[in-house]
């Protein structure tokens, strides 16, 4: 692993052992096995500090860490445990950072800000390849001129500047469905939030239709089979204004009393090909509500439940907008995070070194 030897970092470390701090100034040893290619901790991480300087804030991020994975790690044993088993010394790293962040966002009480830094730490942890599309446009070069052949006939006729766009929209799109940052935290959601968590989101994040009616569903065969809304008010159904999930249709979701009955029949339960489009849509909404608060000083407070002293409600109902349009929220800011943790421990836990 290029471990830096215990000569230069400091002679109070032994073989197979390593160093915790339980509380302020309090120092205890912790033995656990020392296996070939595993991280020997603190003296792995951050080669370049000073260990003396580096190794107190070790301790407060395994103490924040732990704290935030709390049933996952009942004991610092088990999080330098695991620590060790992480395939490199930055993946450690980024994993305690991320922890320590992830607890001090809790005792935040403005969501708008908590949600800024909590999108951010699924941003550091993905960490894209290419930060941008000109590093990205720059690693391409060799495949210019083959794009320039497949298109040959469409360039043989164009300008120089017609033909700098073509070739820059070509890629673009290739940049922005591999390495876009919208597209990459989408596909993060998809493959780490679970399927439970996933479900739980979309049906309480819920988005304004001016027309939803109520109490129906084409699933009853004794409900009108019709073809429009209007249709339906012609028959007496109610139709009302209403806040609704993202993957809403009419025809096949029942509503009533202004929510989502999915016990009663849901389109994505039924087809997985919509709840992975439902789910990608709702990861990038969120991604847009970051954005428009960094930078459009937008608010995007959800209540946050409860908080660190006990106060507040596990009851939400926020109202926000976003992309200028009325959204229902009605699951509180401490879930959410509680959501994106679960996420972000499912993605370290592939950065471990097989058993």
């Amino acid at each position: 692993m290029g471990t830096v030897s215990h000569q230069t970092r400091g002679s109070f470390f032994e073989p197979n052992k390593v160093l915790g701090l339980i509380g302020p100034g309090k120092v205890k040893e912790i033995d656990i096995l020392k296996i070939d290619n595993m991280l020997n901790i603190p003296e792995d991480l951050y080669p370049k500090a000073d260990l003396s300087i580096i190794q107190p804030i070790i301790n407060e991020y395994i103490n924040f860490t732990r704290k935030t994975f709390s049933n996952d790690f009942p004991t610092e044993t088990s999080l330098i445990e695991y620590l060790t088993r992480m395939c490199s010394p930055k993946d450690a790293e980024n994993f305690l950072e991320i922890g320590s962040e992830l607890y001090r966002l809790t005792q935040l009480q403005d969501t708008t800000i908590r949600l800024i830094l909590l999108v951010a730490q699924i941003e550091k942890a993905i960490s894209p390849q290419y930060p941008n599309f000109q590093s990205w446009f720059l690693s391409k070069n060799s495949e210019v001129a083959q794009i320039l052949n497949s298109i040959g006939d469409v360039i043989r006729n164009s300008s120089n500047d017609e033909i700098k766009n073509i070739i820059n929209n070509h890629f673009i799109e290739e940049f922005n469905q591999k390495f876009g940052i919208s597209n990459s935290f989408a596909n993060f959601f998809e493959k780490y939030v679970s399927i439970n968590d996933q479900f739980n989101l979309i049906t309480r994040f819920n988005f304004f239709r001016e027309e939803v009616p109520q109490n129906y569903t084409s699933r009853h065969t004794n409900q009108p089979q019709v073809n429009t809304i209007s249709e339906l008010k012609q028959r007496g159904i109610v139709v009302t204004k209403s806040h609704v999930p993202k993957c809403y249709n009419w025809k096949m979701c029942h509503t009533q009393f202004f929510s989502c009955h999915p016990e009663e029949g849901c389109i994505i339960k039924d087809d997985s090909s919509e709840f992975s489009k439902t789910i990608r849509s709702l990861a990038k909404i969120i991604y847009t509500m970051r954005s428009e608060a960094v930078h459009k000083a937008s608010n995007k407070t959800i209540l946050g439940g409860k908080t660190s002293s006990g106060s507040g409600t596990s009851a939400t109902f926020s109202y926000i907008l976003i992309r200028g349009k009325s959204a229902l929220i009605t699951i509180n800011f401490d879930e959410i995070q509680k959501i994106f943790e679960r996420a972000l421990k499912r993605f370290f836990d592939e950065k471990l070194i097989p058993n």
